[in-house]
């Protein structure tokens, strides 16, 4: 028996209030970057990271990505704790839409704890906005258009395992008529208001979601059921956003081994070990365990209307099920011929650490200002430059050293996996400051490896005197 998603959408739409898209939402281009001004503050968001990327091909997002976005952002605050604001309380809030390849999304806040933060800033990668749509879209048309359904797109994508990476990933999109393109919206509404309601979630129950010394993968987990129950009562299906999740299993388990180059090349890692709560089959087949859960608790759910929603799941499931595409062959010279073979996130690794090195000449007055007491020193939330990183707090001048920084990674969850953690940010540093001098240092409470270049001083640590963590530090001149 075919299953229509369409059919499971329309009755989905019969209990959900059809969103009310706002039209030309203001919205200014800051480098590579589309800044959507959701919440007026008094802070400001720290978009020093837009200024290292190219805005190549982003005026095709700021014509209509920006209204759809902000629409999503409303409804997922509400969802969240009620009404507009409850989330984001009187804080400044920014939608930021990112060029990158990568699918991806994150909050930050420009202070050291959320509740002294003055502005939160969330990210969106084109890339996340790029799967959504196809995804949604070559699902809905699955049943009366295969050719252009999203079985078909997989099995594109997959065609290019065992073959050499340079290629590019063949859209589904196409022209569709004026009901289907309506089921589209409606359909990647869902799925933006579960991510952006995924970002709340850390806002509204922390990293972890309220949870501690968890797996990468499962803190996001937990905020992903976070965002789960809390839209769930406003009649989010849960296929839309499963399906989401596979298509990008399948791109980024082709392309595994090369993602990871292109981010860290010097560490010789794939792509799911630098980011292991990048397994969207195992976050997508843990939502459908969700689904089961809450219908098992709730059968007047408007997504659990039997037997409609039992055929759907198991159709989800099919897709979760699809093997997922070996890596495709890369080769060294087509690695050397690329323009830009180290890619964005190690360039804007690179961009930060001279940031904090250059900064180091000047005894961090420039970034520290004249904070004295540590609760009012700046604190920036680095997820997006640093993978793990937690936060980054400036400490002033005292008897025994100069000025510093220093940088705290989420510890892991086992003693080996924060010592290869350690192994690999120094490589990667190794890497960004070329030409400085190292040295190695262990001793009773810590690992280092220090990095030298005249006046300029920068360390990777492996920090066990109060718990076993990665730390990089940046010393001032003495």
């Amino acid at each position: 028996m075919k299953i229509k998603a369409h059919s499971f959408l329309v009755l989905l739409l019969s209990f959900v209030v059809h969103p009310s898209f706002a039209q030309n939402v203001p919205a200014t281009v800051r480098g590579g970057c589309i800044v959507i001004a959701a919440r007026s503050g008094s802070g400001s968001s720290d978009l020093s990271t837009c200024d290292r990327i190219q805005n190549t091909n982003l005026s095709v997002y700021r014509g209509w990505a920006a209204d759809f976005l902000l629409a999503a952002f409303d409804d997922a605050e509400r969802s969240t704790c009620g009404t507009i604001r409850c989330a984001g309380g009187s804080r400044g809030v920014d939608l930021v839409i990112l060029n990158s390849g990568f699918a991806w999304a994150s909050v930050s806040f420009n202070a050291m704890s959320i509740q002294q933060s003055k502005q939160l800033t969330i990210f969106i990668s084109t890339g996340l906005i790029d799967f959504v749509e196809a995804a949604t879209t070559s699902y809905l048309v699955q049943s009366d258009d295969p050719a252009n359904g999203l079985r078909a797109w997989l099995q594109r994508i997959d065609s290019h395992a065992n073959s050499d990476c340079k290629w590019h990933v063949e859209s589904p999109l196409h022209q569709v008529d004026q009901n289907t393109f309506r089921m589209v919206r409606a359909s990647a509404h869902a799925v933006y208001k579960f991510i952006l309601g995924h970002e709340l979630a850390h806002v509204m129950a922390g990293g972890m979601c309220g949870q501690r010394g968890l797996s990468q993968l499962d803190g996001e987990s937990a905020c992903d059921r976070y965002s789960f129950e809390h839209e769930w009562s406003s009649g989010v299906g849960p296929n839309m956003v499963i399906v989401s999740l596979v298509a990008m299993a399948h791109y980024h388990s082709l392309l595994n081994e090369r993602l990871g180059a292109l981010i860290s090349p010097s560490s010789g890692l794939a792509y799911s070990e630098i980011f292991p709560a990048a397994d969207w089959r195992t976050r997508a087949s843990r939502i459908a365990d969700l689904w089961v859960e809450e219908c098992q608790s709730d059968t007047t759910a408007p997504a659990c209307k039997e037997p409609l929603w039992r055929q759907l799941l198991a159709d989800a499931r099919r897709y979760i099920n699809t093997p997922l595409p070996a890596d495709c062959n890369d080769s060294s010279r087509a690695r050397t011929a690329e323009n830009n073979k180290a890619g964005d996130l190690e360039g804007t690794l690179c961009g930060d650490v001279k940031t904090f090195t250059d900064a180091a000449t000047t005894d961090f007055a420039s970034l520290r200002g004249t904070a004295r007491r540590s609760s009012d020193r700046p604190v920036w939330n680095t997820n997006v430059v640093f993978a793990k990183t937690a936060s980054c707090k400036i400490f002033a001048r005292d008897t025994y050293t100069g000025a510093f920084t220093v940088c705290r990674f989420t510890p892991a969850t086992q003693d080996d996996a924060t010592q290869s953690q350690y192994k690999n940010l120094s490589k990667q540093m190794a890497s960004c400051l070329v030409g400085w001098k190292q040295s190695q240092k262990t001793s009773a409470d810590e690992q280092r490896t220090d990095f030298y270049n005249g006046d300029k001083h920068a360390a990777v640590v492996l920090n066990t005197d109060d718990g076993v963590r990665t730390e990089v530090w940046f010393y001032a001149k003495d």
